[in-house]
């Protein structure tokens, strides 16, 4: 197998993993990005349990947050949370 569908695979199954820890209604979008980044969208309420999960269950951390100004888009302000998980799942 080459490293792009070594990587395809490892993303697929941190994705899945996630959504196995937490519950059926946390999780309201996914969207990958290349072969190394996925967007997940967690419901509000359910954040600070996503980032508990990624960090003691997939070997994860908070690498960094970006706050967005996106009112004039749907009018809405926006935080991004950037994880990195170094380590194979857990």
């Amino acid at each position: 197998m080459d490293g792009e569908a070594e990587a395809r695979k490892l993303l697929e199954k941190c994705v899945e993993r996630l959504k196995e820890l937490l519950p059926p209604d946390a999780i309201v979008d996914v969207k990958v990005k290349g072969r190394d980044r996925v967007y997940i969208e967690v419901k509000r309420e359910y954040l600070p349990e996503a980032l508990e999960k990624v960090y003691w269950e997939l070997g994860g951390y908070l690498s960094s947050m970006v706050g967005t100004d996106d009112r004039s888009v749907d009018g809405h302000y926006r935080l991004y949370y950037i994880v990195s998980i170094e380590e194979n799942v857990r």
